[in-house]
């Protein structure tokens, strides 16, 4: 069965790939939201923790959002996907054992890597991002609170690490190519088959550190 459900949601996965530049459509939204819908019902029936199925269920619910046109789904599925790295937090600190500052003081090479990326944001970023600089902000902190986070794991969740990292920076290459890029460029298309690559291979490998 498991094999199964991971040949369903890569099959997805890959349909929305060839897809990830396309207009947006119905059946575009479909495909995009079903694989981590899958990933989801694999954590459930595996015995992972419910923290990670409810943050597959949060991202699919952000992957919908994110495929509809316009700024206030696209604020929703920022908050979807907010949702979903806290419960990626809840389930890594609960895993390591540590808190999230004790975690910052455990790995001070990550802690200022992850300060100092958060810090760029500023110049090359929330210039650019309108009325958008707030709510991308307090997403930053997150998504780096989600990152810091996941430093701390035990050694043998280092799937788990890969996949945080794949994720984080498909979120970076997201706000390159809404706000540094032009749609119509090959650059952008680039960007966009790179980032949904980057985003299922890291939701996946998270999920094969804990089934």
């Amino acid at each position: 069965m498991d094999a199964a459900l991971w040949s369903l949601a890569a099959g997805f996965a890959l349909w929305y790939f060839f897809q990830s530049n396309g207009a947006a459509s119905l059946l575009r939204s479909l495909v995009k939201t079903v694989p981590l819908l899958v990933l989801a019902l694999i954590a459930a029936q595996g015995g992972a923790p419910a923290g990670l199925t409810l943050a597959f269920c949060a991202s699919a619910a952000g992957d919908l959002c994110l495929s509809r046109p316009g700024q206030r789904f696209f604020l929703a599925g920022m908050g979807s996907f907010a949702a979903a790295h806290v419960a990626f937090i809840s389930v890594f600190l609960a895993t390591s054992g540590l808190t999230l500052w004790g975690s910052a003081a455990d790995q001070p090479v990550l802690t200022v890597a992850l300060i100092v990326l958060l810090l760029s944001t500023e110049f090359w970023l929330a210039p650019f991002a309108g009325d958008l600089k707030l709510p991308l902000r307090a997403y930053a902190l997150v998504i780096g609170a989600m990152a810091l986070a996941a430093g701390g794991l035990p050694q043998g969740a280092d799937p788990a690490r890969i996949g945080v990292a794949m994720f984080v920076l498909s979120d970076l290459l997201i706000a390159v190519q809404m706000f540094r890029l032009n749609p119509p460029g090959w650059r952008f298309r680039a960007t966009g088959y790179a980032l949904w690559s980057l985003y299922f291979m890291g939701q996946a490998l998270i999920l094969t550190a804990f089934v």
